[in-house]
Parts: structure tokens; C-alpha cells; sequence
């Protein structure tokens, strides 16, 4: 009797063991799901709340360049290049423009430190730089005309050439 009764108990364990282990592989299962479930919603959440930060910044961009092309040295500046480097309509050279241009250039980018770079491009076929304003750490400094750069094979560049112009 004394065999059967231990041979009870060792079943008892036995089965008290192997029931542990099923409900804490179940648990951590069911922990496991639930955490990516969470992980997963919370990576949906991060994901809109970036989309919607980009589409404000792209509409932020957009609202800028419309702002910025109204003013005197964009119009200035073209009818110069135009007229071969004298603007016809007020006399002021291209160069004079450009440094118009880069004043204005600056200012919005001291009253914008998100931003690390301003520039005007051609949108003719070669894209070039007509003035440009970069932020180097602290400072702001207009880019000479001899560093200017062509961004004709730029992918934004041919993007935007085929927006329309008030697009």
C-alpha cells in the first residue's frame, strides 16, 4: 500500500508540474501576444502622429515658397538674368538682387532654426543655384557665387518641374 500511495503522489507532482507548465507556456503565450499587439499599436500610433508631422512641414514648405516668391528680389532677379545682368525696371544688377535676395534669405533662416538651408534654383534645364544661405552651427552665411551648384539631376528638381506653377 505503501508503494501505491507513492506512487499517487509522484503522480500528483507529476501532474501538478506538467499543469504549471502548460498554464505558465500558455501565460507567457498569451504575454507574449499581447506585447506585440501593444507594440504594434503603439508603432500605428508613432506612424500617423510622423505622417501628420510631415504633411504639416510639407504644407509649412509649401506656404513659404509661396510667400518667398512674391517678393521684389525673385522678380528683380529674374528680369536682370533676363536683360543680360541690369534689372530694366529699377536698374539694380543681378549681383544687387542676389544680395537682396540672401538678406531676406538669412533673416528666415535665423527665425527658423528647424531649417539648415535656403535656396533659389533655376528652373531652366540646368537647374543651377541662383542663391543659396546655409546655417553652419550657429552661424548663417550666404554661398558665393562660385560655390553655387546645379541640381538638374536632383530628384526634387525634376519633381518640381512638373508642378504646376502654383502647385
Amino acid at each position: 500500500m505503501n508503494s501505491l500511495c507513492n506512487r499517487l503522489v509522484l503522480l500528483a507532482l507529476v501532474s501538478m508540474t506538467v499543469g504549471i507548465l502548460v498554464t505558465a507556456g500558455l501565460d507567457l503565450v498569451a504575454k507574449r501576444k499581447l506585447a506585440e499587439e501593444r507594440a504594434t499599436l503603439a508603432m500605428g500610433q508613432e506612424a500617423r502622429f510622423v505622417l501628420n508631422r510631415l504633411r504639416e512641414s510639407a504644407r509649412e514648405t509649401v506656404a513659404i515658397s509661396r510667400q518667398l516668391r512674391e517678393t521684389p528680389p525673385i522678380h528683380g532677379l529674374a528680369r536682370s538674368i533676363r536683360a543680360g545682368g541690369v534689372d530694366p525696371l529699377d536698374g539694380s544688377t543681378t549681383e544687387q538682387w542676389r544680395t537682396r535676395m540672401q538678406t531676406i534669405f538669412a533673416a528666415y533662416l535665423r527665425s527658423h532654426p528647424e531649417y539648415r538651408q535656403i535656396r533659389l534654383i533655376e528652373a531652366g534645364a540646368e537647374g543651377r543655384e541662383l542663391v543659396r544661405v546655409d546655417r553652419r552651427g550657429a552661424a548663417i552665411a550666404p554661398v558665393g557665387a562660385g560655390d553655387l551648384q546645379s541640381k538638374s539631376g536632383e530628384p526634387y528638381f525634376r519633381v518640381g518641374l512638373g508642378l504646376a506653377p502654383d502647385g
